[in-house]
C-alpha cells in the first residue's frame, strides 16, 4: 500500500503542467461529493473551517482561492453545509480578486450497514455572483480564467457509497439552470500586437453544459491520521456555446469530453482540530476549455474546527 501511495504522489508531482484541465466546476469537493470523508471522523456539533486553493492556470495564471467553510449537523444522519470563496488571479494580463460563487449542500444518509455499507447523498447548488465581465486596466474584456464567477446558476446532485471503510465509489452531477454570463473576451478581437491577448480560449457570452463525475477512492485510518488517493473522471457532457463578435451563438468544439485527475489527501486530527493538505493534477484533459477552470495542478491547505455538542 505506501508503494502505491508514492507512486501516486510522484504522478501528482511529475505531471507536465502544460498538460491542463483540472475542470472542477465546484461539485468535486463538496458535500458526499468530496473525497476523504473518513470514518473516525471528530463527532461533531458543526464546524467552521477555513481553505486555501493555490491553482496553476492557463497561460501561467496563478489562482488562490480562500474559503469559509460553515456545516452543521442536522441530525446524526444528516448535515448541511456552505462555501464562500474569495478568488484571486494573477497573470500576464494583469491580477483581479472577487467573492466566488456560493455552493450550498444538504447530505443525507441513506444506508448503513455495520463495518460493510455506508451510502449518502447529497443535493445543493452553486450560485454565481457576478457575470463574469470583469476588464483589465486599459478596459479589455479578461478571458474566464481572471473572472471570479462562472456566472451560472447550478444544481448540484450525488451519490457516496463506501464499501468496507476503505473502498469509495461517488457519482455526481453538475447542471447549470440558469445562465448569466456576460463575458466579452473573444481572442480575434485583438491585433497581432496584443499576442498575450490572443492565448485564451474566447469564452464571449459562454454558456456551459453540464459535468458528470465518477470518483474511485481508497482510504486508510488511523487513530488520528488518514489518507485518501483517488482517481477522479469528469465529463463535460457537451460542446459549450460562445457568442462571436457579431453575436453568432457558435458552439465550441472540442469543449465536450474527459478530463482524468490523480488526487491525494492526507489529514491528522488534534483535539477538536482537523488539519488537510490535498494535491490533485489532470493527466487527461479536453482539447477546448473557455471555462478558465483549467489547472496544470491543484493545491490544497486546510484547517476545521469541530464543535462538539454541549453535555
Amino acid at each position: 500500500m505506501r508503494k502505491g501511495i508514492l507512486f501516486l504522489f510522484c504522478i501528482l508531482t511529475s505531471t507536465n503542467i502544460l498538460a491542463q484541465g483540472c475542470a472542477d466546476a465546484g461539485f468535486c469537493t463538496t458535500g458526499a461529493l468530496k473525497t476523504g470523508n473518513h470514518n473516525n471522523a471528530v463527532k461533531d456539533y458543526g464546524s467552521i473551517g477555513l481553505s486555501g486553493t493555490i491553482g496553476y492556470g492557463e497561460q501561467g495564471t496563478v489562482v488562490f482561492i480562500p474559503q469559509l467553510e460553515i456545516g452543521k449537523n442536522l441530525s446524526a444522519n444528516s448535515s448541511v453545509e456552505i462555501k464562500l470563496p474569495y478568488y484571486i488571479a494573477t497573470g500576464n494580463l494583469g491580477t483581479t480578486s472577487g467573492i466566488g460563487d456560493v455552493i450550498a449542500t444538504y447530505t443525507q444518509s441513506i444506508y448503513k450497514q455495520k463495518d460493510k455499507w455506508d451510502i449518502k447523498s447529497t443535493v445543493g447548488g452553486r450560485v454565481s455572483l457576478g457575470k463574469s465581465n470583469l476588464r483589465d486596466k486599459n478596459g479589455l474584456p479578461l478571458p474566464m480564467p481572471y473572472q471570479p464567477n462562472l456566472g451560472t446558476m447550478d444544481i448540484i446532485a450525488g451519490l457516496n457509497l463506501r464499501y468496507k471503510r476503505h473502498y469509495v465509489l461517488t457519482v455526481g452531477l453538475q447542471q447549470p439552470i440558469v445562465n448569466y454570463n456576460d463575458n466579452q473576451y473573444y481572442s480575434s478581437v485583438y491585433n497581432s500586437a496584443d499576442t498575450a491577448y490572443q492565448q485564451y480560449f474566447s469564452s464571449r457570452k459562454l454558456e456551459r453544459k453540464g459535468d458528470a463525475l465518477l470518483r474511485l477512492e481508497y482510504d486508510k485510518d488511523w487513530k488520528r491520521s488518514g489518507i485518501s488517493a483517488s482517481t477522479l473522471f469528469i465529463y463535460h457532457l457537451g460542446n459549450d456555446n460562445v457568442t462571436t463578435l457579431a453575436d453568432n451563438k457558435m458552439e465550441a468544439a472540442g469543449s465536450e469530453g474527459l478530463t482524468l485527475n490523480l488526487t491525494f489527501k492526507y489529514y491528522r486530527n488534534y483535539k477538536n482540530w482537523r488539519f488537510e493538505a490535498g494535491v490533485g493534477a489532470p493527466v487527461i484533459v479536453r482539447d477546448y476549455r473557455p471555462d478558465g477552470l483549467t489547472r496544470a495542478f491543484v493545491i490544497t491547505p486546510r484547517a476545521t474546527y469541530f464543535f462538539s455538542k454541549k453535555k
